[in-house]
């Protein structure tokens, strides 16, 4: 792991991006494919580019701040388990990511691939017989481990994440890294809207639905809790909730009952994530252990 101060590299011009082509989409971003043809240590590559879909508007002046910010933040905290910033893309004068392109795709869209016997590490499919289940369960560790240590890194650094979802954390040769550092988080505080973030509330702590509620490392850790049940079941906190009904469930409810198939050490951690009293709950370096 390191602790750079550099500021990202300005890519734009070194990186081909097809704006025709949107490859995933996110509550305030779209993510392009691109190729970067060379930067100044000579990598090139496939890579992603996550435009904010607040693009075309008048961005004020606050918000174009706090993007900078957070990708500085992001350039300067290095570690195997965080998807690296490569540099950014200037669009329309916005700074957008440059990440690596990570052909698994999302820890989601990895499981699934590997239940069905199409990733290196769960091969042949995975069926019901107890082996299977034992491999799949090894795998799901496995990458929750990976995750729990990069989220640790940055609690070390005395940062919150702030958008912490099976979506946001990606899969490239078998190793799940952490991505995306809560840029919705910024767009909705600095626009007022809550409508088009309540997607993201599905993985809310209760204490984040309070008025001028801030990213904390709590809430993180409420947020990993869910995306152990999302790993699991592939189904999103509160998924027969409809979007509007969200915060209630969150103040009433868990985000997951027990499935059935869960390993016990996973729903224990996973209920650990989830006290009520964010005080209360088990801390990033204990997860990673």
């Amino acid at each position: 792991m390191s602790h750079s101060l550099a500021t990202p590299q300005d890519l734009t011009a070194t990186v081909v991006v097809d704006f025709d082509r949107k490859v995933a989409s996110g509550g305030y971003g779209d993510v392009y494919k691109g190729r970067l043809i060379r930067d100044v240590d000579g990598h090139s590559g496939e890579v992603a580019v996550k435009v904010t879909r607040f693009i075309f508007a008048n961005i004020p002046e606050k918000v174009m701040k706090a993007i900078k910010r957070e990708l500085d933040i992001w350039q300067q905290h290095r570690h195997p388990y965080i998807l690296p910033l490569i540099g950014v893309y200037l669009h329309q004068n916005v700074p957008c990511a440059i990440s690596p392109w990570c052909d698994s795709g999302t820890i989601i869209q990895y499981m699934k691939s590997a239940r069905g016997g199409h990733e290196p590490e769960l091969q042949p499919p995975v069926t019901n017989c107890e082996f299977d289940l034992l491999r799949l369960h090894c795998l799901e560790f496995k990458l929750l481990s990976e995750v729990a240590a990069g989220l640790a890194y940055l609690h070390a650094y005395n940062l919150a994440h702030g958008d912490i979802k099976a979506s946001n954390i990606l899969v490239k040769g078998g190793v799940a890294q952490l991505g995306d550092f809560g840029f919705s988080v910024i767009l909705s505080e600095h626009t007022g809207s809550t409508s088009s973030h309540l997607g993201t509330a599905r993985w809310f702590a209760p204490e984040s639905l309070q008025e001028h509620a801030h990213r904390t490392q709590e809430a993180d850790v409420w947020a990993f809790g869910c995306a152990i049940l999302e790993v699991r079941t592939l189904l999103v906190p509160y998924h027969r909730v409809p979007d509007a009904a969200v915060p209630l469930a969150i103040r009433k409810n868990p985000p997951y009952e027990r499935p059935k198939d869960i390993h016990p050490s996973l729903w224990s951690m996973a209920e650990a994530c989830w006290s009520r009293s964010p005080k209360a709950r088990i801390v990033s370096p204990t997860l990673a252990s």
